[in-house]
């Protein structure tokens, strides 16, 4: 019973948020508004291992971050992305960055210097 009380909470909480996104025509993002409703929560009735108890594990979060993210670029219309091509390549651009960043952040120490292959002519 305390699972489906814990996760009646959370859900409680992004509804909330979510309804007054709506209300506000989005000016009061969602996540702002359940942020809120959960540190005023957890400084007041809800417990701190809310979370857990509402079987939000690390296995679970895991598991469904890859089914939101196919939602959401799901939810993209492809003539928008094509309409706002700026924003289109200054995310990859991102993308690309961070990703050169943290795969080839070796090469900028002496340890990976040392692992590049020698080109000789």
């Amino acid at each position: 019973m305390q699972t489906v009380i814990a996760l009646s909470v959370i859900m409680l909480f992004l509804f909330i948020g979510e309804w007054v996104s709506t209300l506000s025509k989005a000016y009061i993002p969602s996540v702002f508004v359940t942020a809120v409703l959960f540190l005023i929560g957890y400084w007041t009735i809800v417990p701190k291992n809310v979370t857990t108890t509402a079987t939000f594990t690390p296995a679970f979060t895991t598991m469904i971050q890859a089914a939101l993210l196919v939602h959401m670029g799901t939810l993209m219309d492809f003539k928008t992305l094509l309409h706002q091509w700026r924003a289109v390549v200054i995310a990859l651009c991102g993308v690309a960055g961070t990703a050169l960043l943290a795969m080839g952040g070796g090469l900028f120490s002496s340890t990976g210097r040392r692992s590049l292959p020698v080109c000789h002519r």
